[in-house]
């Protein structure tokens, strides 16, 4: 991603909330992540711990393009309709439920653009409910897409 040379990628980050306790380690440190590493983008931070005046200035201002990259919790889950939002990456998606990880999966691809989601997980230290979950939602969007594709077809 160059912005530069014209870039139109716009990232959604979801980090685990830890409780929703506001400034979390976690969202700190991705946030320092970010600016060490994309310093010339803009990044946006929306909680649930915001008051509803900020947190809706925060999301008029992700969709008004005045940031690039919003990292989030999942608050985002709902309601969330940014159609320029092309990626979604979801850090430690172990941390979230099934019906969580499918909500937010669809806040992207809301447009034409060709969008992507990509959840991290930790390389040990998964349990198995959790690597379950994963794998469960794997099938889902495969079935879907498949599905989609199906539904595309023209029958004479």
């Amino acid at each position: 991603y160059n912005k530069n040379e014209g870039g139109s990628f716009k990232f959604t980050l979801l980090a685990y909330s830890q409780r929703g306790r506001k400034n979390t380690p976690k969202t700190l440190k991705l946030e320092r992540f970010l600016e060490e590493n994309v310093s010339e983008l803009k990044i946006g931070i929306a909680h649930g711990q915001m008051s509803a005046r900020v947190l809706d200035k925060t999301m008029s201002s992700f969709y008004d393009h005045q940031y690039d990259i919003l990292l989030s919790t999942s608050i985002v889950e709902s309601g969330l309709d940014i159609p320029s939002a092309n990626t979604l990456i979801v850090y430690r998606a172990e941390m979230f439920g099934l019906a969580q990880l499918y909500q937010i999966r669809g806040r992207v691809g809301r447009s034409k653009m060709q969008s992507s989601a990509y959840i991290t997980i930790p390389r040990h230290d998964i349990s198995k409910k959790a690597l379950l979950r994963l794998q469960i939602l794997k099938i889902i969007l495969i079935f879907l897409k498949a599905a989609y594709f199906i539904g595309q077809m023209h029958v004479p």
